[in-house]
């Protein structure tokens, strides 16, 4: 006998959004391989499902995203579509365009969904990536996947500094007579602008703080790794892969704190991607069961696949995924190839690992620490990314790079502010 299933529109333009706005030199086989992951995830929850069935739905305006003005366009035509007679009962976008959902209260909060979810069970995730966006006791997102940002030094360090801001790390770096930053990519820095020098709710920047000018003009930029041992390094860690990266590059055991703000902070959370429900659907029964379908252990433990390299939620998919990688890195020492793949030991990670669970357990309490939410924006990306190239080529000075993110950020910020209004 056919069953009769409620279907529910399940808008993935998400990692159309995300391909198109980072990876400019994408390969059309990565771009498929990440549009049949999240099919796949689909086809696995309609398999198990009898009374709900996903249909996935992709605005083709994102896939011709190039830049600021075509992002706009597909943000828009996302909107008027979002807010028609017809529309979706969940999101799977990034966390920068599901914002703008939240900003137009669309979404549902999922907050009471979240805590029944993990009732009884709280020892069993990462609470402070799961509630990470909420606010005031509302939540209407999910990131079934997170990393954690801010600096990271060597532990040794951490307790002799006093004053965490830019100006104490320059007088603690004197003392020890090293320099302050290790080498450091240029898009890294990326994350401490906005986080520090953007305030969206009051729709203010502050790029011409001293501070501001400050960092810029300290940071020697480079495009590729070194081994620099500065004091510290602005770094986001993704996984156990990233930080034994880190490990290795300050050849000591280190730690990870927030973006320097004057006082000591905890690392912050973040994500890619950010899961909601429309709030006036009627279905929200069968979105709540997809919400829990992605906290299972079976989507956790598919992480990379469908996270972007980024840690689970689950603790236990958390630990079987630094399991995994242990695994695999010993097993690639013990026949010759290094962590990249390569066969020289001399490059290879230093294996084997602390038998104690040193570095896995250093990595987990980093994880569990975190606190707060960066909530990156593509449009302030792409803005830093198409003012960068002239600073870097030293064909614009710090002053006057700054000069104008100042002016091109703060009339975004202010025209984001109207529009939510």
């Amino acid at each position: 006998m056919k069953r009769n299933r409620s279907y529910l529109l399940f808008v993935i333009g998400s990692l159309i959004i995300l391909i198109a706005l980072f990876g400019f030199g994408c390969s059309d086989s990565k771009i498929v391989e990440r549009k049949a992951d999240v099919q796949a995830l689909a086809f696995l929850f309609n398999q198990n499902n009898p009374r709900y069935q996903i249909e996935i739905v992709y605005y083709g305006a994102y896939q011709q995203v190039t830049g600021m003005d075509t992002l706009n366009s597909a943000r828009e035509d996302m909107v008027l579509n979002v807010l028609g007679e017809s529309p979706p009962d969940m999101f799977y976008l990034p966390v920068s365009e599901i914002s703008i959902l939240t900003e137009r209260d669309v979404l549902a909060d999922i907050a009471p969904a979240i805590d029944s979810h993990i009732n009884g069970q709280q020892q069993e995730f990462a609470v402070n990536a799961l509630s990470a966006s909420r606010k005031d006791g509302k939540q209407y997102w999910l990131s079934p996947f997170f990393t954690i940002s801010g600096i990271v030094l060597q532990e040794k360090y951490i307790n002799q500094l006093t004053d965490f801001s830019i100006s104490g790390f320059q007088k603690f770096a004197v003392s020890k007579h090293i320099s302050l930053f290790a080498d450091q990519n240029p898009w890294s820095i990326y994350p401490v602008f906005e986080t520090m020098y953007v305030d969206r709710e009051n729709g203010t920047t502050s790029f011409h703080s001293n501070e501001c000018l400050e960092l810029i003009k300290e940071i020697e930029f480079t495009r590729s790794d070194s081994s620099d041992q500065g004091l510290i390094r602005f770094s986001t860690l993704k996984n156990f892969e990233s930080f034994i990266h880190e490990t290795q590059s300050f050849n000591a055991e280190i730690t990870m704190i927030g973006y320097p703000q004057g006082a000591k902070q905890p690392p912050i959370v973040s994500a890619s991607m950010g899961f909601g429900i429309h709030c006036k659907s009627y279905q929200k029964e069968g979105a709540i069961e997809f919400m829990d379908f992605l906290l299972s252990s079976t989507v956790q433990n598919m992480s990379p696949a469908f996270g972007y390299n980024e840690v689970p939620v689950l603790i236990s998919a958390i630990d079987a995924h630094i399991n995994s990688f242990i695994s695999t890195a010993s097993d690639d020492f013990q026949h010759g190839s290094s962590f990249d793949g390569s066969s020289s030991r001399e490059e290879s990670i230093n294996l084997p690992f602390p038998s104690d669970g040193t570095w896995e357990n250093i990595y987990k309490e980093l994880l569990l620490s975190g606190s707060g939410f960066y909530l990156p924006d593509d449009c302030l990306r792409l803005i830093f990314e198409e003012e960068m190239y002239d600073y870097l080529y030293g064909e614009r000075t710090a002053e006057e790079f700054l000069d104008i993110l100042q002016n091109r950020v703060g009339i975004y910020i202010a025209e984001r502010m109207k529009s939510s209004a």
